[in-house]
């Protein structure tokens, strides 16, 4: 998903391995749906705040890195209602980071 990509953005060796879309996210879905997928992964801050604020995702992994940074940007930018999470797992890596995996419980104002 970009706004500002065009086809020539894309390396050569990926042409035929990436598609470009300027799409919405529940358009986009629906594309997808039309091609038979059921499930797409998300990433990329702004990209993953437009797919919540769609009630689009089901399940998130955070990842944690062990440094604390002075500041940044919000990880997930305002978002317009409290999205309830219920924990599914914690994986540890020997290079100190861990990626909670949650369910998302609440998906367009439904409990799910």
């Amino acid at each position: 998903m970009s706004q500002t990509l065009n086809d020539a953005d894309i390396p050569g060796g990926l042409r035929n391995k990436v598609e470009l879309s300027t799409l919405e996210p529940k358009e986009l879905m629906q594309e997808l749906g039309r091609k038979g997928w059921q499930r797409a992964y998300a990433d990329g801050g702004k990209i993953i705040q437009s797919f919540l604020r769609a009630g689009l995702i089901s399940d998130i992994i955070v990842t944690h890195i062990p440094i604390l940074i002075g500041e940044g940007l919000p990880l997930f930018g305002r978002l317009d209602r409290d999205i309830d999470l219920e924990h599914r797992e914690t994986r540890s890596f020997p290079s100190g980071l861990a990626g909670s995996k949650y369910r998302i419980r609440q998906v367009g104002g439904q409990t799910r």
